[in-house]
């Protein structure tokens, strides 16, 4: 791989780097930071350090342990350029999208994806969706796909097809849209997510210096709200609640009266 790539590729991102060599790549992850979460799916994993993982570029050897660059004897192998990848959660999809390496995507969950292009997918393959609490789920997931699950066990298969993409534990806004360059690795697109990234940082920026113009306008610092909705879940609203709002018990079961924002 192209020396230059060394040293540049990762920049904000705390949670895991990559190395270069010859005819193959090593993501590390922090060995501080990076660790299976307390609610892990395998209890065995919980608290321990997340191993690395080796790229090796299509058509050449396989790298071993002893190789310059692989530091532990449980690195997960995988031959790239990827050509199969399934998504058990959203986090990993933008960064596809960005990349336009969704034709890649071999299963995803589609329950909880607001993405249009995500939707349409299904709209043309409707097989590409796979739920993680399907009974088939790993066997289907693994079937020579890598699975971008996360620390907690999002999606797990408990297969060697598994790799942590934890975008949404890594502490900083740039941080986390430098995990593009995680998913870039596979695809060997790292000058592409450069670029990507460098919009992204730029845009960022501007919007952080916008906030603080307005503090210094304004004398108070701007503020975001987040909304959710919920809607009524109490099966017999005009007899359970009775001009209630809010969560209540009936026969032992709880429900909520009135929609919540």
């Amino acid at each position: 791989f192209p020396s230059e790539l060394e040293g540049n590729v990762v920049k904000y991102a705390d949670l895991f780097d990559i190395t270069y060599h010859d005819t193959y790549k090593v993501i590390k992850y922090s060995p501080t930071m990076s660790v299976y979460g307390a609610f892990h799916s395998a209890v065995s994993k919980r608290g321990q350090s997340i191993p690395e993982i080796v790229l090796y570029q299509c058509g050449t050897p396989k790298p071993e342990f002893a190789d310059t660059g692989i530091s532990t004897s449980g690195a997960r192998y995988f031959e790239i350029p990827l050509r199969r990848a399934t998504l058990p959660w959203g986090g990993p999809l933008p960064f596809f999208e960005l990349l336009s390496v969704t034709e890649y995507i071999y299963a995803m969950d589609l329950t909880y994806i607001s993405s249009a292009c995500g939707q349409l997918m299904e709209e043309c393959v409707p097989s590409i969706h796979l739920s993680q609490y399907d009974s088939n789920y790993s066997e289907m997931a693994s079937n020579n796909s890598v699975v971008f699950t996360d620390s907690s066990g999002t999606g797990w298969t408990d297969t060697e097809w598994d790799v942590e993409f934890q975008v949404s534990l890594d502490p900083g806004i740039l941080n986390r849209a430098e995990w593009i360059s995680y998913v870039a690795a596979f695809f060997n697109l790292e000058s592409k997510a450069s670029e990507i990234f460098s919009i992204m940082r730029t845009d960022y920026n501007a919007l952080k210096a916008l906030a603080q113009q307005l503090t210094e306008k304004e004398g108070k610092t701007p503020k975001v709200m987040w909304a959710s909705f919920k809607p009524e879940t109490c099966s017999n609203p005009a007899t359970d609640c009775d001009g209630v709002q809010g969560w209540i018990q009936v026969e032992g079961s709880w429900c909520h009266c009135g929609d919540i924002w």
